[in-house]
This record gives C-alpha cells, sequence and structure tokens, in this order.
C-alpha cells in the first residue's frame, strides 16, 4: 500500500457562495436526522436508551441527540473488549495498522 504524501485538510472560505451553500446543504442534511440516538456500543453490540440529553446552547429546548448511559456491567465488558482489541492490535502488522487507520480517517471525511 502507498500512502499519498501528507496534505492538510483543504480550509473552507465561506466567503464564497457555492461553500456557503453546500455547508448549509450539510447543515440542513443534519439538522433533519435530529434528535440523534446514541447506543451504549460494545465490540458488534448496540444497547439503545436515551437517559443522557443533550440539547442546542442556542435553543436549550431543543433536543439534539439521546445518549444511552452505560451500566456498571456494560462498563465492565467494555473494558474487557479493549483489552481484546489492543491484545490483537499489539501482533498487527504495521501495514495492517496503517490500513485501518486510513480506513478510519476515510470513513470520518
Amino acid at each position: 500500500m502507498a500512502l499519498a504524501a501528507f496534505a492538510n485538510e483543504s480550509v473552507l472560505e465561506l466567503r464564497r457562495g457555492a461553500v456557503r451553500s453546500s455547508l448549509s446543504d450539510a447543515l440542513a442534511t443534519v439538522d433533519a436526522a435530529l434528535p440523534v440516538s446514541v447506543p451504549v456500543r460494545i465490540g458488534d453490540g448496540d444497547r439503545p436508551g436515551g437517559e443522557l440529553a443533550s440539547t442546542d446552547p442556542g435553543q436549550p429546548e431543543r433536543l439534539v441527540a439521546a445518549a444511552a448511559a452505560a451500566r456498571p456491567d456494560e462498563i465492565q465488558a467494555a473494558i474487557e473488549t479493549a483489552r481484546e482489541g489492543l491484545r490483537s492490535w499489539r501482533v498487527a502488522s504495521a501495514q495492517t495498522r496503517a490500513e485501518a487507520l486510513i480506513g478510519a480517517a476515510a470513513w470520518i471525511r
């Protein structure tokens, strides 16, 4: 796997109409999906819940996310899952680690 030369992310020039419009469209898409439901995620499993409310600081009455709060048994399971992941990550080659990180970065973008 060949890596491209490092380059910083491009800066959005909000003075340009097309950039502002694109940002506005993206925000409208996110806005339409609110409130977001955030589960407790351990390994490949999810448990929904809504014990933790996150509101818009500009409009405190507006719910933007409802998240599940991890229970003590889930916290212990998450710690063990992380330990298991660390054991496999330690023995992974640099190539495998790089591919995982590059894939994660691409997913975030």
